[in-house]
């Protein structure tokens, strides 16, 4: 069975939204800089309902406020685009022409760097997001297939069927 496909940026975003998602540093980042706003904030406007100056004089707690909104702002905006870009920048090659290919015992992947064969035994976790296919080969590195890329639902399940004939991990 082989199948054709270009990855492009949008896939490798998705991928990484996933992978975020679903990492527990990550999370707890994102509380641990929510806390610390929170904190700010609070400090800022109990003062400021005293009419007591954290510090004196008023001007001396201004970069803790902007220290606070940035972080806020770093907290809400979308990581894995940024992550992507920087990936991109070092490894043009993620995004490009994909030719897969399913044999006997083994997926080979072939780009325009090269072709890459990795051994079914190899996948440690399969997993289907809304447009992906991730087979992933260790907690954060994955082969991103497309789901577009499979004509029906008989041909991803074809495709799906072949490789967890060899696999012992859990198939979700």
């Amino acid at each position: 069975m082989t199948i054709e496909y270009k990855q492009t940026k949008e896939h490798l975003i998705e991928y990484n939204k996933y992978v975020l998602s679903n990492n527990k540093k990550y999370k707890r980042n994102i509380f641990f800089i929510r806390a610390v706003i929170a904190i700010i904030i609070f400090a800022v406007f109990n003062n400021l309902v005293k009419d007591v100056p954290l510090f004196e004089p008023y001007d001396t707690y201004i970069p803790f406020v902007m220290a606070g909104v940035v972080l806020f702002i770093t907290s809400l905006s979308d990581q894995s685009k940024l992550i992507v870009k920087n990936m991109l920048k070092a490894n043009p090659q993620l995004i490009g022409e994909r030719k897969v290919e399913v044999l006997e015992n083994e997926l080979t992947i072939e780009d325009d760097k090269g072709k890459t064969v990795y051994p079914f035994e190899s996948f440690t976790q399969k997993v289907e997001t809304t447009n992906l296919l991730l087979l992933f080969l260790s907690e954060t590195v994955a082969i991103v297939i497309p789901k577009e890329v499979f004509g029906n639902v008989d041909e991803k399940e074809e495709f799906l069927n072949r490789i967890d004939d060899h696999k012992t991990y859990n198939k979700n």
